[in-house]
């Protein structure tokens, strides 16, 4: 009992010395946020479901109700509107299904509720369940939603207890179609599924599927062949483990900082990190980063809660049965973790299942919402007080355009990049926010941005500022939200020659200078460093050794930060 206490006092004062770590904050404001709907909420979504800029609170509770909270813009929320559906184990996920740019609400209840499709309509959540021909008697454990088939319109994934998992299709933003047989998508006999979620893992353009399993079951993993089929590759690409077995949540996040996409696991006991390498295969590093120890988890999501260029991770546990409060595991360094849910103020004791992230104020800091099956809700806004910088980028589109949901936004830093991936459906029944949250760290600006759209589509963007809501259209526009000031233009002096397969000259107004530095981005994300020489403010690069594709160029200079695009033609 000493050892042990000297073990927390000895590591209390490793963090609170560590600036990276005391300043880490969470501050319970339900009731003064209005969150007072008491009940055993299980499933919540945290994302915006009208369309204001703004995420809204969506709570699933057990007895077979769906409440909708909308954020009135000043720390606070008021009910708005509620729906008959939801169960034991409930799930609410909200996705635009037709194209029109008006999100739709569904909702699945497991045991004792039921399930239903909803669109708004004059105000109010209308049944759109039989439209839509979307069963509303299965036990829906999760559901995540993406456009698997590349046609343009968001399918959807439903993991079920006691029937076989199903693979909806959205037929042009009409009815779903069950395509759960041909697509080659089946869990095994007598399975338990819990959380899927859909990612491009291979980077080829289209949505693959994960899903991990209660008891002993192996994970599986779904990779999209391109054509409306699936192969089971999760043995293959070292995502089967299951450690203690009983899975629970999944979060994806670029942990290893290549560009690629890892996998955050919680289960009862101890958790997985299945990071990936250029090969494509996983490999576990739970034990080796620090992330092992779960409790009995459930909810996990990933974010950068203290905006210092790394990325965090927080799990919700139901304490009354491990004596495990809520976790937040803290990036101390790159790769290595440390839990500070205590010390934090986020290591609640909830009976919670359900988690999710959202900056609900707009302040810049990652805020979380955990549902409580005992009391209800609890809201925790993120209070860390030091000086670190962020960009949150919301990509947007008009109507009758594809969804964003499977869009990645990659953000460059001062030569490091971060990627986020924009879901729908992950953690455990729960839905973040789809507004990409980078922390930038002490940097005033981030460098560039590189948005891969959900149809295909790359979008490359210069040099902005820091601390503000960057909004992106698919139409190529951009402006900035209610949060600061107006966004910089992207100088862009023009690269010669272009194409080339030797070398491209960039100029910029002044000299780069002794602590400047040039990197380039491929059509990938990752960054390259190809070999350079610089004449007065003349910079020539060697793009002899690119393979033939179009690039991105980034000076860092003293007058400024400089982007280039260009092509490599051999």
């Amino acid at each position: 009992m000493v050892a042990s206490r000297l073990r927390y006092w000895l590591l209390a004062g490793v963090l609170f010395t560590n600036p990276s770590f005391a300043q880490i904050q969470f501050e319970d404001v339900t009731h003064s946020a209005g969150m007072w709907i008491a009940g055993a909420a299980t499933g919540v979504a945290f994302v915006d479901t009208d369309g204001d800029g703004w995420e809204d609170i969506t709570l699933a509770y057990a007895n077979a109700s769906t409440w909708v909270f909308a954020n009135n813009a000043d720390g606070t929320f008021s009910p708005r509107a509620t729906v008959q559906a939801g169960g034991l184990q409930a799930t609410p996920l909200w996705v635009d299904l037709d194209n029109d740019g008006i999100r739709e609400l569904i909702v699945g209840g497991k045991i004792t509720g039921t399930d239903g499709l909803f669109r708004w309509h004059q105000g109010f959540l209308e049944d759109r369940s039989s439209f839509w021909h979307f069963p509303t008697d299965l036990e829906i454990a999760s559901m995540a939603a993406a456009d698997y088939d590349g046609d343009g319109f968001t399918d959807l994934f439903l993991a079920l207890h006691h029937a076989p998992d199903l693979l909806l299709r959205n037929s042009g933003g009409t009815h779903f179609e069950d395509r759960t047989t041909e697509a080659g998508i089946a869990d095994s006999p007598g399975s338990t599924a819990m959380q899927s979620t859909w990612i491009d893992v291979d980077g080829d353009g289209d949505q693959d599927l994960f899903s991990v399993y209660d008891g002993q079951e192996p994970n599986r993993f779904f990779v999209n062949q391109g054509d409306g089929t699936f192969l089971e590759r999760a043995a293959v690409l070292g995502l089967d483990g299951i450690r203690t077995g009983n899975a629970m949540g999944i979060a994806w996040g670029d942990f290893s900082e290549d560009g690629r996409p890892d996998a955050y696991v919680s289960r009862m006991d101890e958790a997985s990190l299945f990071t990936s390498s250029e090969s494509g295969v996983f490999a576990d590093e739970a034990d080796a980063t620090g992330l092992t120890f779960n409790g009995m988890a459930w909810g996990t999501l990933v974010s950068d809660f203290d905006n210092d260029l790394d990325l965090d991770i927080a799990v919700a546990n139901v304490y009354g049965f491990s004596q495990t409060p809520n976790l937040l595991y803290v990036q101390q360094r790159p790769g290595i973790f440390s839990e500070i849910g205590a010390l934090s103020g986020f290591g609640t004791r909830t009976a919670s299942m359900g988690l999710a992230a959202a900056d609900f104020d707009h302040d810049g800091r990652m805020d979380v919402i955990v549902p409580d099956q005992n009391r209800g809700p609890v809201l925790l806004r993120n209070t860390t007080l030091n000086s670190n910088q962020w960009l949150r980028v919301q990509l947007t589109r008009t109507a009758n355009e594809q969804s964003i949901v499977g869009s990645r936004v990659a953000a460059y830093t001062d030569g490091k990049a971060q990627f986020r991936w924009i879901q729908a459906g992950d953690s455990f029944d729960s839905q973040s926010s789809m507004v990409a949250h980078f922390g930038l760290g002490s940097n005033s600006a981030a460098d560039s941005l590189l948005i891969h759209w959900s149809d295909g589509g790359l979008q490359h963007i210069g040099q902005q500022p820091s601390n503000r809501t960057l909004i992106i259209n698919r139409n190529g526009s951009i402006s900035v939200g209610t949060d600061l000031q107006t966004a910089i233009e992207d100088p862009r002096p023009s690269p010669y020659p272009n194409p080339s397969h030797t070398f491209v000259r960039l100029q910029t107004d002044q000299s780069m200078g002794p602590k400047g530095s040039v990197y380039v981005i491929d059509m990938l994300g990752r960054m390259i460093e190809p070999p350079y020489s610089v004449r007065n403010q003349t910079i020539q690069l060697d793009v002899s050794a690119l393979n033939s594709g179009t690039y991105f160029a980034h000076i860092r200079g003293f007058s400024g930060n400089y982007s280039y695009t260009f092509t490599v033609l051999h």
